[in-house]
């Protein structure tokens, strides 16, 4: 093999064993939360009261639909164009998809905003022993 031919076909090896690294990962963890050794119970419920958490709720939501979209671009699946600037195979673009600014804003704020929640009762605490 042809130090060219090699590094033709360095991309292509790079992508299978790192697809099967993240397919091992992905099966593992599918495996231990069908087997119930990942404890998903009260996930999106609140510690202190047991009622769903709107933030958890929302993080989640945010959270999936972007990462969904993203891998779907990735995948060569119609992307939502409405999340992307640019994505590969178009006009002669050859790179990963990039957000476009607010789709990134909104993961930030979704973050924050879930932090933001989680952080208001311990403030409270401390400002009351003040």
């Amino acid at each position: 093999m042809s130090f060219q031919e090699l590094a033709a076909f360095l991309p292509r090896l790079t992508l299978i064993c790192g697809g099967g690294f993240l397919a091992t990962i992905a099966a593992a963890v599918a495996f231990q939360l069908l087997t119930g050794r990942i404890n998903m119970q009260g996930l999106l419920r609140d510690k202190t009261n047991g009622q769903p958490s709107p933030g958890r709720v929302q993080l989640l939501l945010i959270t999936l639909a972007v990462a969904g979209a993203y891998l779907g671009a990735m995948l060569g699946a119609a992307p939502i164009e409405l999340f992307f600037d640019k994505l590969p195979g178009r006009d002669s673009y050859h790179g990963l998809p990039e957000l476009k600014g607010w789709v990134v804003e909104l993961l930030g704020g979704s973050s924050v905003t879930y932090a933001s929640g989680k952080a208001l009762p311990i403030l409270q605490r401390v400002v009351e022993r003040l």
